[in-house]
């Protein structure tokens, strides 16, 4: 073979620096980002329903459809761009597939999207995002 071909094989095994194994993000610093990510789409939700409440609107449902699903869809999509943590990537895995168990549920019953306790679409995601130590993404 010539040099040329050689130099083409052996720059394509291996020896890069990037492992695909390897988590983007520490814990602290997805928390960091996602609980800043979600505190600004919730300060955004409750901003979009001062003018709902004001109006005296009783279309809550409909609102909730319109506005949370969305919020959640954002929020997986921005979490799971960050990419699992070096610790506890299982539960922040189980955490995304509980967001998007709510959101379907949300999609299918739109009365559970307000919910409480288990009646609340979200319910599982909600436990299991405090325990991982996303407070932000739930609205108290």
């Amino acid at each position: 073979m010539g040099p040329l071909v050689i130099a083409l094989l052996a720059g394509g095994c291996g020896g890069g620096e990037e492992t695909p194994d390897e988590p983007a993000i520490g814990k602290a610093a997805l928390l960091k980002k996602g609980n800043a990510f979600c505190e600004k789409s919730n300060k955004e939700l409750s901003a979009a329903f001062t003018p709902f409440i004001e109006e005296h609107r009783s279309d809550d449902v409909r609102f909730a459809v319109e506005h949370v699903i969305p919020m959640r869809r954002a929020q997986v999509k921005y979490l799971r761009g960050l990419g699992p943590p070096a610790e506890d990537a299982e539960q922040f895995e189980e955490l995304l597939a509980a967001m998007e168990e709510g959101i379907s549920r949300g999609k299918r019953d739109p009365h559970s999207l307000l919910g409480t306790e288990e009646e609340y679409a979200f319910a599982r995601a909600f436990d299991i995002g405090l325990e991982f130590g996303l407070e932000k993404c739930w609205i108290a």
